[in-house]
């Protein structure tokens, strides 16, 4: 033993990062939107969360059971170090699935965050401060004035 005392490595000291799998209904706005807060948050001092996020493009209970799929296949393959937790991002757009898909989520263990009337309305929300009523087809046309393409 040395003067200096033990030379053993010590116990891990950083929190393990979470790990999150996000399903979206959009197969670009939605995951671009938070491929892009994934890496600005790895930008600054925080405990970065490790996010997959996958657009599939469907009806909400399509995507809800996708993502149980993932999920299972992901415990399967990664035992305790798979994800801790599994979201699914939809659009509220009169689904008849919706309800389905809720319930669904909730005694699978999943998220679900329905955006009303739609994903683009958070972005807008990020330029102008909304508190009306406004379809979707305004929310577009709003959305084009803060940002190209």
């Amino acid at each position: 033993m040395s003067s200096r005392g033990d030379l053993r490595r010590g116990r891990p000291t950083r929190t393990p990062r979470q790990r999150i799998l996000v399903y979206c209904e959009g197969e670009n706005t939605e995951p671009e939107y938070f491929r892009g807060l994934k890496k600005y948050l790895r930008a600054i001092p925080v405990d970065i969360v490790t996010c997959d996020i996958k657009g599939i493009g469907c009806d909400p209970l399509k995507i809800v059971k996708e993502a149980e799929i993932a999920w299972a296949r992901d415990r399967r393959k990664n035992g305790a170090e798979c994800y801790d937790a599994v979201w699914c991002v939809v659009d509220h757009d009169d689904h008849p699935s919706l309800r389905s898909a809720v319930e669904y989520a909730a005694r699978a263990g999943i998220g679900v965050v329905v955006s009303t009337p739609c994903f683009e309305y958070w972005l807008l929300l990020h330029f102008d401060d909304h508190r009306a009523h406004v379809r979707q087809s305004e929310v577009t046309r709003s959305l084009r004035r803060h940002l190209r393409g």
